[in-house]
């Protein structure tokens, strides 16, 4: 994962390979899954390596995403980034419940089978559609100024850590700090909330697919109200959203301690409709404080961090469910309280960074940066203006034949 960004940046910007691999990995991934339903027999082992390692070496989803924010990032202006951002994700939170729902139905009346293979046609004709509509905007590079792998580690380290104008440093190492601890509560509570459900309120699996359903909705119309009213049509800083959404996953968690009955779990969502912006809000405050050409790095030390999370979070709120499931069982929520705690303080941090700061300048930094890396680009992709052969003309003063370049 650390590796991604930086071999994009340094081989011109190449972001569609991010995008299709893991694509292509979970094809594979589905077609050994059909191998594994028609062949009952094969052992747990076969089934761990195809469902772990394929999708561990393509990336799967956080190399997906590294490659799409990047993407955006390089293609969307300064003042639209985090619209769009929050636009995707809000249809990867749309995408989940609907494939959630469809799964058991589909599995009870067409079988293992056919449900792989169907999975197999969508990410084949998701890989088309992004073969034939996402234009490569790579441009060219010098095989010889690529780094060595250890040196492209560090320099994904240095993209973190080195100085930069103003207060661009401290608030790039507060987002990246606070993206994990946003994922903690999603990851944490999802390892635990059926069977949290199950114990309190006696649902069932239709029952918790329902109310997962509901929930993502939720967020679905939570994070495009913040990115596409707060953001793009109020204007709202992104510091600001972000303090809005901490507050409200905090609200949602404290209510969630103290629900007793089924109609109060779908009334608490109402309070966490802005958990997905969060999310978003860190990989756009991130990409609006870096150089254009260090996208892809910088995406890869974020999903480098996120994806070490679920081997913290997941056991934490599991131990803690278990020792208090008799007791209290809502007692994990807790946690995700006190994870709101930091996030709050980052957030708060970065917007009094950006006013002492003066973001308006730190901004027209990035903007001007933006726009001389775009222009730059734009002229070695047309090359060299091209001179033509000088046209001769005639000095009268000393009868002499001048040449003067003319330029096409």
């Amino acid at each position: 994962m650390l590796y991604a960004g930086t071999w994009s940046d340094s081989h011109g910007k190449r972001r569609r390979p991010l995008v299709f691999i893991p694509l292509l990995g979970q094809i594979i991934t589905d077609f050994g899954n059909v191998f594994c339903s028609y062949f009952w027999s094969t052992s747990s082992l076969t089934v761990s390596l195809i469902n772990g390692f394929v999708p561990g070496i393509s990336g799967g989803r956080l190399l997906m995403f590294t490659g799409a924010n990047a993407y955006l990032s390089d293609t969307t202006s300064f003042e639209d980034r985090t619209f769009r951002l929050g636009f995707v994700a809000s249809m990867y939170l749309i995408a989940t419940p609907v494939g959630d729902a469809l799964s058991g139905f589909l599995t009870v009346n067409l079988g293992f089978i056919m449900v792989f293979l169907i999975c197999v046609s969508i990410n084949g004709v998701a890989l088309l559609i992004g073969l034939y509509f996402i234009e490569d905007t790579s441009v060219k590079y010098d095989p010889a100024s690529v780094e060595k792998f250890t040196h492209q580690i560090w320099g994904n380290v240095q993209v973190a850590i080195r100085k930069r104008p103003s207060t661009s440093r401290k608030i790039i190492l507060l987002a990246l700090a606070a993206s994990p601890l946003v994922r903690s509560p999603v990851l944490g509570e999802q390892s635990v909330l059926y069977l949290f459900v199950r114990y309190k309120f006696g649902w069932n699996e239709a029952d918790f697919g329902y109310f997962a359903a509901f929930k993502l909705a939720g967020i679905f119309c939570g994070t495009l109200f913040s990115m596409g009213i707060l953001s793009k049509c109020c204007g709202m800083s992104d510091s600001m959203i972000g303090i809005l959404a901490s507050i409200s996953d905090m609200a949602a968690a404290t209510c969630y301690i103290f629900v007793t009955s089924s109609w109060q779990m779908y009334a608490v969502p109402m309070l966490d409709i802005f958990h997905g912006a969060c999310q978003v809000i860190c990989a756009s405050i991130i990409t609006k404080n870096i150089e254009p050409n260090e996208f892809g790095k910088v995406q890869s030390v974020k999903a480098f961090f996120d994806s070490l999370t679920p081997f913290l979070v997941t056991p934490l709120y599991n131990k803690v469910y278990i020792y208090t499931f008799q007791t209290l069982p809502s007692a994990f929520f807790i946690i995700s309280l006190v994870f709101g705690f930091p996030i709050l303080i980052v957030f708060l941090v970065i917007r009094k960074l950006d006013r002492g700061g003066k973001p308006e300048s730190n901004n027209n930094n990035c903007r001007e940066s933006y726009s001389n890396f775009n222009n730059n680009e734009a002229m070695k992709n047309k090359g060299k203006t091209k001179q033509q052969p000088e046209a001769p003309s005639i000095d009268e003063n000393n009868m002499s034949i001048v040449t003067t370049p003319t330029i096409s």
